[in-house]
């Protein structure tokens, strides 16, 4: 079942209504890689959204969304925007967790380390919205809830 839903806007990094549908599986433990990232400003705060496309399995390809808190923006919110984080945000926490990387900048965060790794996420389902009040089961989706680890798959990560 999918639903119809906000969406990043990866031109401008706007909230809007692209028509894209968001997956909705069984929750669980699966093994996702990261496709991108972009930033945006939403509900009046700067946010991060990396997008991972479960690679085994029943649901293979399907592309699941992480969303994250920054700091602030640097530069044009959009699609491989730059970003600022604390070293207690849920980000950094995942992506060292992964990459077994602490960046020696928290405004310089090599997304390049994600790639070529498989990680395993912990994928959950959108039931209720920012208020509380529960979603209609029609529009509920699945989301990446939490990254746990992650394996070098391809040695040739770009530098």
């Amino acid at each position: 079942m999918s639903a119809t839903v906000h969406h990043i806007d990866e031109a401008c990094g706007s909230f809007g209504i692209t028509g894209a549908e968001l997956p909705l599986i069984v929750p669980g433990i699966y093994s996702v890689v990261y496709q991108s990232h972009a930033t945006a400003n939403m509900f009046g705060k700067p946010r991060i959204i990396v997008r991972f496309a479960i690679a085994e399995g029943q649901y293979k390809g399907k592309v699941l969304e992480r969303f994250y808190l920054a700091t602030r923006l640097i530069g044009q919110a959009g699609k491989k925007g730059k970003f600022s984080v604390t070293k207690r945000s849920s980000f950094i926490r995942d992506y060292v967790r992964v990459t077994s990387h602490m960046p020696g900048r928290l405004d310089r965060i090599p997304m390049r380390m994600l790639r070529g790794r498989l990680i395993k996420a912990r994928v959950g389902t959108v039931s209720k919205d920012r208020d509380g009040d529960l979603i209609p089961e029609a529009l509920e989706y699945s989301k990446v809830s939490k990254l746990l680890s992650g394996t070098l798959i391809n040695q040739s990560i770009p530098k």
